[in-house]
């Protein structure tokens, strides 16, 4: 499988905004630190010094009240109002799945 990049074209180029980050309890920051390492440390996401990334707040989405697992979620929503939608979105997650489910 052929590594590709991804790029995302912006509406307009300088414009950068800073998002303050959400509030949440020091034993949710340590989580969200300990989530954003395993994710460097995975080699899945690398630091950026971009200022596009104060445009960003992380909060945690939890899955079981008992357990207190939880996914980290990232706001998009500052970012997505300065980018280019894409002519051909792409295919639904969903879809594809179905699609593959038959597959040896």
């Amino acid at each position: 499988m052929k590594n590709k990049e991804a790029r995302i074209k912006f509406i307009i180029i300088d414009k950068y905004t800073a998002k303050k980050q959400y509030r949440c309890s020091l034993p949710d920051q340590r989580e969200i630190d300990y989530q954003i390492n395993e994710l460097l440390h995975r080699n899945l996401i690398k630091e950026s010094g971009s200022p596009f990334a104060a445009l960003f707040a992380v909060t945690l989405a939890f899955k079981k009240e008992e357990n207190r697992e939880s996914d980290l979620c990232i706001d998009f929503w500052e970012l997505n109002k300065i980018i280019v939608p894409e002519p051909q979105p792409f295919p639904r997650i969903e879809d594809i799945i179905v699609k593959l489910s038959n597959c040896n």
